[in-house]
């Protein structure tokens, strides 16, 4: 029964690790996708897909979170073929 306890208290160690690493994976894309904005070098929503090796419907999700978090308007430019922080 002892070892069913701490069997179960390690379980959860581990999961809250997993948590934890999880959570930073998407700090570190939340910021890799904000410093590519700032290059001017996300390309179109399908081409940052690629290279983060994620789904395009994620990519929205990441540009609406960095909306949230810098509280800056973020748009699409066709000129430069990136995503852009609006002036204004």
């Amino acid at each position: 029964m002892n070892l069913l306890l701490k069997g179960t208290g390690v379980l959860n160690k581990y999961n809250n690790k997993a948590l934890t690493m999880s959570g930073l994976r998407v700090y570190e894309r939340m910021e890799g996708v904000k410093r590519l904005i700032e290059l001017k070098a996300t390309g179109s929503p399908k081409m940052l897909a690629n290279k983060l090796s994620i789904s395009e419907r994620t990519v929205y999700r990441i540009i609406d979170d960095l909306r949230i978090v810098t509280g800056k308007d973020i748009e699409y430019s066709y000129l430069h073929e990136s995503y852009i922080f609006k002036k204004g």
